[in-house]
């Protein structure tokens, strides 16, 4: 699992749609979905339903978020 994989998925949940995120993290939409699709293939799991560009998340994003939050926040503490 990688920081930045959780950085796209919390963005994206913060922002409400991929390409939002990708433009936050000044990267691309398809940079952003592969990042999740990753976390999601690692887990074992769907993180969100997609519907018409609009994340919502699943029960197991649900449980991700405050932690994949807490991870991005103290690798930005880190520096």
């Amino acid at each position: 699992m990688e920081i930045r994989h959780l950085r796209s998925f919390a963005t994206a949940v913060r922002l409400g749609r991929v390409p939002w995120a990708a433009e936050a993290l000044e990267t691309t939409p398809s940079l952003v979905t592969s990042h999740i699709q990753a976390l999601e293939t690692e887990l074992g799991v769907f993180l969100f339903f997609r519907e018409g560009g609009v994340v919502r998340l699943t029960t197991e994003g649900e449980k991700l978020l405050p932690f994949a939050e807490g991870i991005v926040a103290l690798a930005e503490q880190a520096g």
